[in-house]
């Protein structure tokens, strides 16, 4: 599995563990989403949604009241639950390509969690500060813009 964005504070063995990592998984190209909150864990996949086809996808990971959810090209394609705080007391920075617990990258401590670094491309990445909407998700999709 390689990292495609990460915002975890700490690896295994650290505290705290508030914060995500979002990773490709090998053959399957699928996307796989791990959450750690002030509640519980959280992790779920895109199974049988691929983005390593060689083209272009839109990707969003989208969190509305209790539901969390990835989608890939404007559609749901992994759901979970989610309770709690993503707050992370540390201000860890927001890693794209790469997460904390790979080799040789930025805030490694050293320990391991068998990932990645990513080998692939990432375009127009953005933070909102709200949930937005499954209209809102399939026009940026399509390339149109929204705000």
């Amino acid at each position: 599995m390689s990292n495609v964005l990460s915002k975890r504070a700490a690896c295994s063995g650290g505290s705290p563990y508030q914060g995500l990592d979002l990773r490709m998984g090998g053959v399957a190209g699928n996307l796989y989403l791990e959450v750690w909150t002030s509640d519980a864990y959280r992790g779920f996949s895109t199974a049988g949604v691929r983005v390593n086809d060689g083209q272009w996808h839109h990707v969003a990971i989208v969190r509305q009241g209790g539901a969390l959810s990835i989608n890939v090209d404007g559609r749901a394609a992994g759901t979970n639950t989610i309770s709690g705080s993503l707050a992370d007391p540390t201000a860890t920075p927001v890693y794209l390509g790469v997460g904390r617990c790979v080799p040789g990258a930025p805030g490694s401590n050293g320990t391991q969690d068998g990932t990645a670094w990513l080998n692939g491309r990432l375009d127009e990445v953005g933070f909102y500060p709200r949930a937005m909407s499954a209209s809102e998700l399939s026009a940026q999709a399509q390339g149109l813009c929204t705000q």
